[in-house]
């Protein structure tokens, strides 16, 4: 028995040992837990910050996406007005422009006229000098070279009649 006290006591030794190392282990690995554990909780915790910076981040971004294309819809509606009030001012211009040429046309067609006129004027007024040189003073020998009447003016007419007697003076 002596034999099987001193297996038992190795045994016992044994196990003793093998549960304090059992119990080393466990409280090693037990640690070793609570501090996965641990930076896990960090880890999460510094996670949910992320996400939440991340979230905040994004909504400014959204907001600061929105406040600029309400600012360029408000420009491009400015643009678009400023567009239209110019092409109308243009358009009023332009009508402008078009009743001063028409206006202008018919004054260069007035003066024109006027311009014949005087020349015609001046044409008779030659002749009745010429005719009075001559001797000719006759009315019915007042004619045109190619034998057509004039139409002159009550102004013009009286505008010969003072030159006629301003040469019958001279």
């Amino acid at each position: 028995m002596d034999f099987s006290v001193q297996v038992r006591s190795t045994l016992m030794g044994e196990v003793e040992e093998a549960r304090r190392n059992w119990e080393a282990e466990r409280c090693r690995l037990q640690q070793e837990v609570q501090e996965v554990r641990g930076s896990k909780k960090h880890a999460e915790e510094a996670l949910v910050l992320a996400q939440q910076a991340c979230q905040a981040r994004a909504a400014e971004l959204r907001s600061a996406h929105h406040q600029h294309q309400e600012e360029l819809n408000r420009t491009k509606r400015d643009c678009e007005r400023e567009i239209r009030r110019l092409m109308d001012e243009i358009k009023l211009k332009d009508r402008a422009v078009s009743v001063l040429d028409k206006a202008l046309g018919l004054q260069a067609g007035h003066a024109h006229r006027l311009q014949l006129q005087t020349q015609a004027a001046e044409q008779q007024i030659a002749a009745m000098r010429d005719a009075q040189r001559v001797g000719l003073n006759h009315p019915a020998s007042n004619s045109t070279p190619n034998n057509a009447p004039f139409i002159v003016s009550p102004a013009l007419f009286l505008l010969v009649q003072n030159a006629c007697k301003v040469s019958e003076t001279s």
